[in-house]
């Protein structure tokens, strides 16, 4: 996996620009918005699981909504099967299933 860094110091007042250009990628992210009514929800956890044919879902990540309603997961493995399972501030739960 490669990646780029640079690092800045801002002078006072000083706006800078800059444009990073990466190199195609493969790897595959998962990306969404929970909403209830149209309203974003935050702090709502958001679980990924890898499923299997035979096994039980094994618990790869979670994480809580921002602000935004907005949560990622990746890079996911091609060709894979995952799960989402979403927690929101009811006990209900909603789950997707995704294959990369």
């Amino acid at each position: 996996m490669s990646h780029t860094k640079f690092y800045f110091r801002p002078a006072a007042g000083e706006q800078i620009e800059t444009t990073i250009n990466l190199r195609g990628d493969i790897r595959s992210a998962v990306y969404g918005y929970i909403k209830s009514e149209g309203t974003a929800l935050s702090d709502v956890a958001v679980l990924l699981f890898e499923m299997c044919e035979d096994c039980e879902p094994k618990l790869i990540t979670m994480m809580f909504t921002d602000d935004a309603g907005q949560f990622v997961f990746g890079p996911l493995d091609a060709g894979k099967l995952y799960l989402v399972k979403v927690f929101g501030g009811t006990n209900r739960v909603r789950e997707l299933e995704l294959e990369v």
